[in-house]
């Protein structure tokens, strides 16, 4: 949802830098917390990921924050010169191995919903 020009983000989801050098170079993105009425509005230069079901909102956090996850994303860029930008297509098939933890689901298969787009977690 864009609010003049603003991307809308809730308590609980993980804010991350979609352009050069504010990705790759500086890391930049949070975990959301502690909003007041438990919204929020920013800049449209970030992508929102919603954890759903039983995906932690700090460990998403982390897991934008892997070398693996920043490296294959500045590989992925698009664009030119200090426009360049990752897109909803890599962090939709962005796929991380991870340990089998207890879960209320036998699925094995984690979906984060994000505000734009999904991100698919495979368990080993």
């Amino acid at each position: 949802m864009f609010v003049k020009d603003l991307l809308f983000f809730k308590d609980n989801d993980v804010i991350v830098a979609k352009i050069t050098p504010c990705f790759e170079k500086q890391g930049k993105g949070a975990p959301v917390f502690g909003l007041l009425n438990g919204v929020g509005f920013g800049s449209t230069e970030f992508h929102v990921l919603r954890p759903k079901n039983t995906v932690n909102t700090v460990w998403l956090y982390h897991v934008t924050m892997l070398s693996k996850f920043r490296l294959e994303g500045e590989r992925k860029m698009t664009g030119s010169g200090g426009q360049r930008r990752i897109t909803k297509d890599f962090i939709n098939n962005f796929k991380l191995n991870i340990p089998l933890f207890p879960s209320k689901t036998s699925s094995q298969t984690l979906w984060l919903k994000s505000t734009n787009h999904n991100l698919l977690v495979r368990r080993l």
